[in-house]
Order: structure tokens, then C-alpha cells, then sequence
């Protein structure tokens, strides 16, 4: 595989946890100066905006799929905060994460 996607198979496989450039360069086994930049060159877009992105992704569709507590959802997605997570949610789909589900349901 390309070491763009060892490292979008490995945010997949681990996006549930709190994970740092230095995480991921380790299991990539890679530099991580070299690894942001080349990452970044192949998609478009860092390393860490990926991982947003499968972050809300997987929200998204625990919200809309279950009635799993929005604050246990935070915590499965990753994030530190519940807070942050609506925030960041917010940023990303215009809605709350209840909003969210109470129109998407």
C-alpha cells in the first residue's frame, strides 16, 4: 500500500482512540515531519483533517443508527469532550449532534 493509505486504513482502524501525528508516524514507521508532508501533497489535506473526517462520518452514522447518548457517542468517535465534539460537529454538518439525529431519523 502507498503510505497515503497505511495511514487512512490505520485512522480507520483507530479512530476511536486519541491519537497524535507522533501516534500515527510510529505505526506508519515513518518520520513525521516527512510523512505530514507527504500526506498532504497526495490528498490535499492533513493527516488530522482525515481523521476529523471519519470522526463525524462514524458519528453521524451512531446518530443515526442508534440511540446511543450523544455524550457516549463523543467518547466512541474519539473525542475528548463532549463539548468539543458538538462544536467540531457543528463546524462540520451545520447542526448540533441531537439536531443532527432528530432530522436525519
Amino acid at each position: 500500500l502507498s503510505l497515503d493509505k497505511q495511514v487512512d486504513q490505520y485512522l480507520e482502524n483507530n479512530f476511536e482512540k486519541l491519537l497524535s501525528l507522533d501516534d500515527i508516524a510510529a505505526a506508519i514507521g515513518a518520520n513525521k515531519y516527512t510523512l505530514c508532508h507527504l500526506y498532504t501533497d497526495a490528498k490535499g489535506y492533513t493527516m488530522i483533517e482525515q481523521l476529523k473526517r471519519i470522526r463525524i462520518a462514524k458519528a453521524k452514522h451512531y446518530l443515526t443508527s442508534s440511540h446511543i447518548p450523544v455524550q457516549d457517542i463523543s467518547k466512541m468517535c474519539g473525542f475528548e469532550s463532549p463539548s468539543y465534539f458538538g462544536k467540531i460537529f457543528r463546524e462540520e454538518t451545520g447542526f448540533t449532534p441531537k439536531k443532527y439525529r432528530d432530522f436525519k431519523s
